[in-house]
């Protein structure tokens, strides 16, 4: 039995999916699987990661019948995984050659749940890396003590600092081994995430960025609108009632109604005309649902979509749009 099970999703990646798979194949670290569950890809996707398989027995390609979207197959990697840990990988990024050996030897040594890695962001247009915001070493320093943390010991802001990727980190298998996704929204990663971070005894972290995230391929998900967009408002919905499970909702609310309104606004700003309109309602309707005198001021008025927010729930859509436009220019310029 491997050590870690690698899980790919692929969709129409044959551009990328040799350095993903180059990078990881040659690891300091060799006891470990590679699971590719392909979406229905239609170009040489499947092609390629066949020539890897022939050449690699580590390589396991599992296609996925109906197209399902990468949270699915990511759903399917979990369950099909033999290995006691997991490690996410995105089929256009690339990783250090240490990142396994390192993510195992962290998670072991602190016998956590889990571990949250730094990453670098790189920008394929403008072939420049930066440090991710995923793991700052500051915010980590001055609220962690030890190497270990969780949902008792750790700030209200933290699970949303955190944040949301799958990558950048190594689950026990056992400890993932139940999740869900919800194939028609957006943000199941950050569910995903909450989930864990709720759910984990120990959480470990490691500052050293082994993890590079394409910022801006060509085609990626994140970077045009569709119709599962809506589905972010059951997401917060459900990050929301994760959070009110634990019975801290009071510690995390004013950090959930920021990521709400910022949530909100991004894909607000991001819609096609066509659906800004379809958009708006749901909008409306998601904040109509908030007393904000309950949270605090201090943390409503530092958002800068804040105002946008009263503005957009005492106006009808044509009344908004002109508001739109100003917003989305306001947010170009920042």
């Amino acid at each position: 039995m491997p050590e870690i099970s690698v899980i790919i999703p692929t969709y129409n990646v044959e551009r990328y999916i040799d350095i993903c798979l180059n990078t990881i194949l040659f690891q300091s670290f060799s006891d470990f699987e590679v699971l590719c569950i392909d979406d229905c890809s239609t170009d040489n996707t499947l092609h390629v990661i066949e020539q890897y398989a022939q050449f690699d027995k580590r390589v396991k390609i599992i296609p996925n019948t109906h197209k399902g979207g990468p949270d699915v197959l990511r759903g399917i990697g979990i369950r099909n995984a033999q290995s006691p840990y997991c490690v996410f990988v995105d089929a256009d990024d690339f990783v250090s050659p240490y990142m396994l050996e390192k993510y195992l030897n962290n998670i072991k040594a602190n016998e956590s749940d889990f571990m949250c890695g730094a990453s670098l962001s790189f920008n394929r247009k403008t072939r420049q890396n930066q440090k991710h915001s995923q793991l700052q070493e500051n915010v980590i320093l001055d609220f962690v003590h030890g190497n270990i943390f969780n949902a008792d010991n750790t700030p209200g802001f933290f699970p949303f600092f955190l944040n949301s990727e799958f990558w950048g980190k190594i689950f026990k298998t056992e400890f993932i081994k139940d999740a869900t996704f919800n194939p028609d929204s957006v943000i199941q990663d950050i569910v995903f995430c909450m989930n864990c971070f709720f759910k984990a005894k120990k959480i470990s972290y490691l500052l050293e960025p082994l993890y590079v995230y394409n910022y801006q391929r060509d085609g990626a998900i994140s970077a045009n609108f569709n119709e599962k967009w809506i589905g972010i408002f059951s997401s917060l919905d459900e990050i929301k009632q994760i959070i009110e499970k634990t019975g801290m909702y009071n510690k995390y609310k004013n950090a959930y109604i920021d990521f709400k309104i910022s949530r909100i606004w991004f894909y607000l700003l991001k819609a096609l005309p066509e659906c800004q309109k379809v958009f708006f309602e749901y909008a409306k309707t998601a904040f109509a649902k908030e007393d904000f005198r309950k949270y605090d001021l201090n943390v409503l008025y530092n958002n800068k979509f804040y105002l946008h927010t009263l503005v957009l729930l005492h106006s009808n859509f044509e009344e908004f749009q002109v508001h739109y436009n100003l917003v989305g220019s306001l947010n170009e310029k920042q």
